[in-house]
């Protein structure tokens, strides 16, 4: 037998309860609920860091792509400045053109600009090239040829555009300050919609920049 914690009295080995008091003898275990396991401070901010490098790079890489395609769309729009910037990077000592305009008009509007390459009394050595306006079209010949007194007389095959002709070239510098230059076409490719001389009745050419309004 055995005795009640709460009033005394006996009561049963195999009691749970005093059945005088409705004392519990044996309290009940309390329900243990599972600990869940919580992130660490420290792994949720490494997340944090990589979520928003994550979401920096993307958005470089659409601003770039962005910028690429803008680009690409204003190429048609401004072909003749990128033929000025690659020109102007070079001597400009070196070019001439129709009365001396500037390089970027003479893109822009539409003319011939000479390179010359090497010059001496008995051999000269240029490039000709013919823009259309806005550098949409352009045909070029490169010469090499003797100078007789000053003046030489050169042909070409090719102008870029299938057309084939011959020229006179005539070194004024010492003397005027300027090249004379004139073109002739023997053999025009009839489906080809530019060539060297368009345009060219014979001209006269001072160095870019310089432009003149009176020839010497």
């Amino acid at each position: 037998m055995k005795y009640c914690k709460n009033c005394g009295r006996e009561i049963p080995d195999d009691a749970s309860f005093c059945i005088y008091c409705m004392h519990e003898l044996n309290e009940r275990e309390q329900f243990a609920f599972p600990q869940f396991a919580s992130i660490p401070r420290k792994r949720k901010t490494v997340i944090g860091i990589c979520i928003t490098a994550a979401l920096l790079v993307v958005l470089a890489v659409v601003f770039i792509l962005g910028n690429h395609v803008l680009h690409q769309a204003s190429l048609g729009k401004s072909d003749y400045f990128d033929t000025v910037d690659y020109l102007n990077k070079k001597d400009t000592a070196k070019y001439w053109t129709t009365d001396g305009k500037p390089i970027e008009n003479t893109v822009e509007q539409g003319g011939w600009i000479l390179e010359l390459k090497e010059r001496n009394d008995t051999y000269i050595t240029f490039t000709l090239t013919n823009y259309q306006s806005n550098a949409y079209r352009e045909a070029q010949i490169e010469i090499s040829c003797p100078l007789d007194r000053g003046l030489g007389r050169f042909s070409f095959e090719d102008d870029g555009w299938g057309n084939a002709g011959t020229g006179k070239i005539e070194d004024l510098i010492e003397s005027h300050g300027c090249i004379w230059l004139d073109l002739t076409i023997t053999q025009q490719n009839a489906s080809a919609n530019w060539a060297i001389a368009f345009g060219n009745p014979g001209s006269y050419f001072y160095e870019a920049g310089t432009k003149r309004d009176v020839r010497d």
